[in-house]
Order: structure tokens, then C-alpha cells, then sequence
């Protein structure tokens, strides 16, 4: 039995907007937590039953009474006023789908144990749609249990009867989906009928809707016009209320850095809900849990005693109503259905509740009235709603089982091994450590308080660099307070040198409100490297500086990022060879992917000067026999400026491989018109287009990317990145991926696990 809960015909609409940000004026010092690889970002509005206003309720028999006024059913949560259709504005549907789902008729098999005699009579079947007909012998109202002790009558517990009651007044077969169905049919009419030739059908898969009723190859399914005010349409894309590519907000993580398909190319589910409710289910078939594309499911007033653990795969799911059953527990993994609004289960023989549903920081209503439950946890609920429940198992969930140890991809080699002896190897680490001031609780709901406070977080991430022992590491996101204070000494105790710098912005700042200024650090062994020099570039300095592109977008749009490079200049002790270290944090936004370009631009400008300098510096007097087949130190060719000396760049490019950025690091070259630039000006690169000769390419070039960099509830995909010169290294071995099955059972990072998303 299913039922639309959005019109096929109308596909959600918004843009990708950055992850990994900048506390610049445009954000406000808040972080932009990704959010979803990309697709529509547009919330779909939850609703506790689906009663259209000026409709009565359904009667038992099918069929509102004649004469009935209108009565709503949607109650709003204390504090949200007084209509009960909310609007939230961060919610994201993620995938598209490329099939048709069947309607659920009579062969379905996604519900098992149907109730015995004296189920209701059938009317006439329109595919999976059922109109029941006949009297109310046959009504499963479940009323609430009789033996608990009643709870003081504050606004939230009075929130926890009225939505109570209205799941009780839904108990026949099939409530919801009979009464979007009556409600369309009853609302959908057309003015005029239009007349087709039955033997001329468009070749295309857009369904021709006629009386609320599309046909879809042979299936039916019952969609509702936009005059349906028994489901309320999603909200208009307001721009300044809708978050999109045009207007993101920086404080929310639900939001990715990129799309990563354009949204005409997805496919919208012909519906969206699936309603088993009112059938005397006692189990649920694992072949529910395929159409993971549902938002809402209703299995309430059944005889289900479980509810299986294969839930965790709607993972779409706003609203899943339980109510009515003999459930004795509920799984722990419903804890990652983060997009969860409503979750409905009164009326069963719950006496406690898993703490894993501490991660669920969307939800608004958690109904457990009507069941034996603990004491302490209806009093939080009372007293505090279940925001605050939801805060309390969130805060004392005991931290689950640790991530598998991550495997090495051992890599190829991409250059002829060189026959001059002995040669240096070294390892690489680039970290974005989320800045303490990007990570506010507002944020990152989903993680424990305890695990989000920085003193937890700044051990863990040290112990992570300790245990990875890396020779070069580049951290991004420092400040320069818990540089000077804990990273340095921390690290001088375990052999590492660095140098830090702060964005542009602390230039004009006093020295305590520098402290707070974050930037990027590059730490190395110092027992295997000596620094020649370090520097920094900070990129609207050198936007001022170029005045052949002194135009408006320079001005108006580069000028104003100040994300900086740390350029260090290194030499191995034993071998005398040379190597340099870029590390970088590139701007965040999306809607700026021509000022990330711009940036990309100038930096590997700069990068061309100074490996070029670094070519003409001395050699070095001695070195160990054992490296160059004892001929000393190398040399390096003068007229190849540099371009023979190794180059590693950390970047956090905030962008996901194939983009304008990505591109042009790996192939050295973007046109002039590249859509990246988005009509801006730039002068010559514009005029020209960008070109460099450093010949990079991404350490995981040769198996596609790592799957992920960067893990919130909505975005998992890899935006960080190491590229190398590739003719003078080789890369030999990239740490693999964190393990999928745990990421599964995990909402996002930061968490117990991993201190930095």
C-alpha cells in the first residue's frame, strides 16, 4: 500500500554549497558541515497524518461522515504555534533513482502474518491502492494502556497525548493512504477533460496525470495536485530561506562542497510513503527495506512484536509511525536514521529505549506514551521534550567498538626505479583538524558533547599523529593559540620541527585576538630534515598585487578570501636531496568555484618562483656515501627551474575530483571560458585561461580518489587530497579507506572515533 507524498512531476531544487569553510565575513565564524554529495537540497516537510484540512477523518467504513467538519490531526510540538505543517529547511534528499517501484498489490511480499478472520472487507483495487468499505466491526483502535502511572501535564507530555490520540484515530486499514486518496480524488478535479488518441502515447516516462491518477507502465499510483492541502507541498525555494547553491548556510553540515550531478538528471520516485498500517502484520519481510527511497512509513496498529535491524536502510526516512503493536524493543540501529522527524511507537511494552537514538538530532517527536517505560526517561520527556532525551542518551551512549585498523593500497610504481643507490623515502600526512571555534554544539548535534569538547579532541587528534608517525604532516584549521601552546611542544617531544601561519586577517588584529585566527601548519622529523626556508602566500595580497587583473570580480570576490599557502623548503639530512612542501586550504564555497580557480591560479604561479629560487641555492657540501652512489649531494639543472626538484602539495581543495580545480592541478591547464570562471572576470585568466609546468598528479590518482575525506550525516566524499611531482617521486603506498561497515552503523564524524570530520 503505498502513497505519494510529493508530486512526481515536481523535482526539489537546490545547489551544493562548501564544506571545509572559512570564518571570513560571509560565514561568520561557523562551519559548513556537509553536508550530501550532492543532488536536490530541498527539505520535505513531515506531517503526523496526512487528514487534509477542511476534511473530516476517515470513518471506519472509508469514507468521511457526511456533515463532518474539518479536523486537522497534525499536532505541532510545544512552541511551534498553532497550524501543524512545519517547514524545515535543512533536510536533503540525497539519490535518485533510476527504476520503477511496483505498486504493493495483492503479490507483494513485503509484510507477512496478515490477521486472521474478520479482516476488513475490499472494495475495488486501483493497483496497490485499497478502498475499504463496509462497517466498523472491523477497527483497530488501540487504546492506551491502562496500567501506568500518570506524568505531571506539562506542555511537552500534553504534545506526547494529543499526537498520541491522533495515532490512535488511525488505526484502520490503510488510514493514510485512503485518505490521500479521498482527498485527491476529491480535490484534483479538472475544470475541463482532455481528450487524447489512446493510440498516439508520448515516448516519454513522464506519467500524464488525469484526476490525481498517473499510469505508469502498468502500475497505478495515487498522486495528489498542488490544491491537496491533506499533504502539505514542500515550501517554495525562497531564497532566503531555502538552502541552495545561492544561499548556504555556513552553519549547518547538511550541506557538501559540491553537487555531484546536476539534478535534471535524476529521477523522481513516483511515491515517497508506504502505509502497511491497520493489517494485523506480525512481521515485516526484508524486502520492505529495499525501497530505501521512502520518506515515510507507516507499520502502526499491526501485531509486529520486532522491528527488524535491515531498517537502518531507509535512510530517507522523515517519519516512521510504530504505533499499535507488541513491540518489546526497538533496534539500536534506528540511531542512524538522522533524518528521522517523527518516530511514532505509542502504545507497545517499551520499558527502555537504546541509547544509539541519541544521534538522531533531527527528531521532533518521539512518541512513547502508552507504554511501561522507565520512569526517568518519561520524566526527561516531560519535562524537557525530546530534544532533551535525545541530548541525554546522546551524551551517555558508551562509545561502540572501534573502527578495523585501516589497510595500506600499495601502489605501482610510476616512474622507472633510478639506479643511483640508495634513495630517500618518506611519509606523508594532511590533516584538516576542525578548528575548535568551527565546531560549535549547534552544529554538530550528532556528536556527544563530551566527545565535541576541544580537550577531548585536540588528545585524540595528537594521538592520531603520533601513532601515524609520519615524516612531513600539515595540519589545516589551526589557530594560532593551540599551535604555540599544545601542538609544537607536543609534537618538538616526538621529533617534529614546524612553522605555522595565520590567514591574512590576523594582520590587523591585536595579538590576543590573533590567537583565535585560523591557518595551516607543516611539522617535519627534524632528524631527517633541515629547513632551508618558509613562507607564506596569502592570496588576496597577491591579488593586489597583479594589476593586469584589477577587475571588479577581483576586488569584489577574491580580495576579500583571505585563505593563505605555507610554502616550506626542506632538505634531507642524510642525501642533501631537496624537497618542497606545499600546504594549503582553499576557499570553501561553491558558489566561488571561480575564486577557488583563482586562487589555484596564483598559488601555482608562486609555487613556479619559488622552486625555481630554491633550484639556485647551494648545494649542500657532504653528504652520506651511501646516497647518489657517494658522488655527494644531487645537483639540480638550472634551466629546468626547479621542475627537477621534488614537490609535495597537501591542499584541502574543498572541491571533489573533476572539478575546474581538481582539473587543472592534475593536467596544468584550464581554457580561458572554463564554466568554473561563471562569466567573471579575471584578466589574463580569463583572457588565456591558467597554466603551470609542475606536472602534478593526485597520490591516488591511479586507483580513483579515496572514497572519502570528509564523513557528516549528508556528504561523504574525498575533497582532500596530496598531489606530487610525479617525475621525480614515486608514490609507493596511500592509507586505504575507513572501514564501510563501520561507517554504516555511524552517523558522521566528529565522533568517539574520529575527532575531525
Amino acid at each position: 500500500m503505498f502513497y505519494p507524498h510529493q508530486q512526481t512531476s515536481h523535482a526539489s531544487t537546490g545547489g551544493g554549497a562548501s564544506k571545509h569553510h572559512d570564518s571570513n565575513g560571509d560565514s561568520g565564524g561557523n562551519r559548513l558541515g556537509s553536508g550530501g554529495g550532492g543532488g536536490g537540497w530541498a527539505r520535505h516537510p513531515s506531517h503526523p497524518s496526512f487528514t487534509p484540512s477542511g476534511m473530516p477523518l476517515p470513518s471506519p467504513g472509508g469514507y468521511p461522515a457526511l456533515g463532518s467538519s474539518g479536523g486537522g490531526g497534525a499536532y505541532p510540538p510545544p512552541g511551534a504555534g498553532g497550524h501543524g505543517h512545519h517547514q524545515h529547511s535543512n533536510h536533503v534528499h540525497l539519490h535518485g533513482h533510476n527504476q520503477h517501484h511496483p505498486s504493493f498489490g495483492g503479490s507483494s511480499n513485503l509484510g507477512g502474518g496478515l490477521g486472521g478472520p474478520g479482516s476488513s472487507n475490499h472494495g475495488p483495487s486501483y493497483g496497490g491502492m485499497s478502498i475499504f468499505v463496509g462497517g466498523g466491526n472491523n477497527q483497530q483502535n488501540s487504546p492506551p494502556r491502562g496500567n501506568e502511572p500518570s506524568m505531571p501535564l506539562t506542555a511537552f507530555w500534553q504534545h506526547q497525548m494529543l499526537r498520541a490520540e491522533a495515532s490512535r484515530l488511525s488505526s484502520s486499514p490503510h488510514h493514510r493512504a485512503r485518505a490521500a486518496a479521498i482527498s485527491s480524488r476529491a480535490t484534483n478535479k479538472p475544470s475541463a477533460v482532455t481528450i487524447t488518441d489512446p493510440n498516439n502515447r508520448p515516448a516519454s516516462s513522464q506519467s500524464i496525470a488525469l484526476n490525481g491518477i498517473h499510469r505508469k507502465q502498468t502500475s497505478l499510483s495515487v498522486t495528489r495536485a498542488d490544491s491537496d492541502r491533506g499533504i502539505t507541498p514542500p515550501p517554495p525555494s525562497d531564497p532566503s530561506s531555502t538552502p541552495g547553491a545561492e544561499n548556504a548556510d555556513p552553519a549547518n553540515p547538511a550541506h557538501p562542497p559540491a553537487p555531484n550531478d546536476k539534478e535534471e538528471d535524476k529521477v523522481s520516485e513516483p511515491w515517497t510513503g508506504l502505509d502497511l498500517g491497520g493489517i494485523r502484520l506480525k512481521t515485516l519481510s526484508t524486502a520492505l527495506f529495499s525501497f530505501d527511497h521512502i520518506t515515510s512509513l507507516y507499520v502502526n496498529h499491526n501485531a509486529l512484536t520486532t522491528i527488524p535491524s535491515a531498517i537502518s536502510h531507509l535512510r530517507q526516512l522523515t517519519l516512521l509511525d510504530a504505533t499499535g503493536n507488541e513491540l518489546n524493543s526497538i533496534p539500536p540501529e534506528l540511531g542512524v536514521l538522522c533524518k528521522l522527524k517523527d518516530l511514532l511507537l505509542f502504545d507497545n511494552n517499551l520499558t527502555t529505549l537504546p541509547f544509539e537514538l541519541g544521534t538522531l538530532y533531527q527528531l521532533e517527536t518521539l512518541g512513547v506514551e502508552g507504554n511501561p517505560l522507565d520512569e526517568r526517561l518519561k520524566k526527561i520527556i516531560a519535562d524537557e521534550g525530546t530534544s532533551g532525551i535525545i541530548h541525554h542518551m546522546r551524551d551517555n551512549c558508551p562509545p561502540g567498538p572501534e573502527p578495523p585498523e585501516r589497510h595500506w593500497i600499495e601502489i605501482e610504481p610510476d616512474v622507472s626505479s633510478p639506479s643511483s643507490g640508495k634513495q630517500e623515502s618518506f611519509t606523508v600526512l594532511t590533516y584538516n583538524i576542525l578548528c575548535h571555534s568551527f565546531a560549535p554544539g549547534t552544529t554538530y548535534s550528532y556528536t556527544p558533547s563530551w566527545a565535541l569538547e576541544w580537550g577531548y579532541r585536540k588528545q585524540a587528534i595528537l594521538n592520531e599523529i603520533a601513532q601515524a608517525s609520519a615524516d612531513i604532516v600539515c595540519l589545516q584549521e589551526i589557530d594560532c593559540e593551540q599551535y604555540a601552546d599544545y601542538f609544537l611542544p607536543e609534537l618538538r617531544r616526538h621529533g617534529y620541527e614546524g612553522q605555522h601561519y595565520p590567514r591574512s586577517r590576523a594582520r590587523t588584529m591585536s595579538a590576543d585576538e590573533q590567537k583565535a585566527v585560523d591557518g595551516c601548519a607543516t611539522f617535519w622529523k627534524s632528524d631527517r630534515f633541515q629547513l632551508v626556508e618558509a613562507q607564506v602566500v596569502e592570496f588576496n595580497q597577491l591579488a593586489i598585487s597583479k594589476t593586469d587583473m584589477r577587475t571588479e570580480d577581483m576586488f569584489n570576490r577574491v580580495m576579500s578570501r583571505d585563505n593563505i599557502a605555507v610554502v616550506a623548503a626542506l632538505e634531507f639530512k642524510a642525501s642533501g636531496a631537496r624537497l618542497l612542501v606545499a600546504n594549503s586550504h582553499i576557499y570553501w564555497d561553491h558558489r566561488y568555484r571561480d575564486v577557488k580557480l583563482v586562487q589555484i591560479g596564483m598559488l601555482m604561479e608562486e609555487l613556479e618562483k619559488i622552486v625555481e629560487n630554491f633550484s639556485r641555492l647551494p648545494a649542500k657540501l657532504s653528504s652520506d656515501p651511501e646516497y647518489n652512489l657517494g658522488r655527494g649531494p644531487p645537483k639540480y639543472d638550472r634551466l629546468l627551474k626547479g621542475r627537477d626538484i621534488p614537490l609535495i602539495m597537501c591542499v584541502d581543495l574543498n572541491s571533489l575530483s573533476g572539478s575546474a580545480v581538481y582539473d587543472y592541478l592534475s593536467t596544468g591547464e584550464i581554457p580561458p571560458d572554463h564554466e568554473d570562471f561563471m562569466e567573471h572576470t579575471y584578466g589574463t585568466y580569463t583572457d588565456k585561461g591558467l597554466k603551470h609546468r609542475l606536472g602534478l598528479r593526485s597520490s591516488c590518482a591511479s586507483f580513483g580518489e579515496m572514497r572519502m575525506t570528509n564523513f557528516t550525516p549528508t556528504f561523504d566524499a574525498a575533497i582532500d587530497y596530496i598531489f606530487y611531482a610525479h617525475k621525480t617521486m614515486k608514490v609507493t603506498s596511500v592509507l586505504g579507506d575507513v572501514d564501510r561497515e563501520y561507517l554504516d552503523r555511524t552517523v558522521g564524524f566528529p565522533n568517539t572515533h574520529f575527532p575531525s570530520e
